[in-house]
């Protein structure tokens, strides 16, 4: 009976800390949306401490970065995320992610979403930009998700 108690439960309290990153999500987008990047950038990093497989999280981070003049501290943070085994597989995707979105190319891309995969085979978003980042380097176009 305790065990079907909890098993009931236990989809809600998935679904609350899913509602609580969407809108901390949401929250961290309508300061970017506000000019008020870097206190966005440090919200997506909140989330990416919160739950280190966030990888819209990442992304979001590389997007306003680079945007924004911030692109070299972005790369530190990422590269300082290597070191943590939870946060490793999306900060190679990040750091690809900002190298392309700094213009680098898919030359320098193309290595960190191989080592996203290797990481973690089940990561499908570092399978998309991967496949994006080969057809950027034959087409010369960044597809910015």
């Amino acid at each position: 009976m305790r065990c079907a108690l909890i098993l009931c439960f236990l989809p809600c309290a998935f679904a609350a800390r899913d509602q609580e990153q969407i809108n901390n999500y949401r929250r961290a987008w309508e300061l970017a949306s506000e000019a008020r990047i870097s206190e966005a950038i440090n919200s997506f990093k909140e989330i990416i401490a919160q739950d280190p497989s966030s990888y819209r999280a990442y992304d979001s981070v590389a997007y306003l970065a680079s945007g924004s003049g911030q692109a070299r501290e972005a790369e530190t943070y990422f590269l300082s995320l290597l070191g943590v085994r939870s946060n490793k597989a999306c900060a190679e995707f990040a750091l690809g992610r900002l190298a392309e979105l700094k213009g680098l190319g898919s030359d320098v891309a193309v290595p960190r979403y191989v080592s996203c995969i290797q990481l973690r085979p089940d990561a499908a978003f570092c399978y998309d930009f991967l496949a994006d980042a080969f057809n950027a380097g034959c087409t010369g176009e960044i597809y910015r998700h």
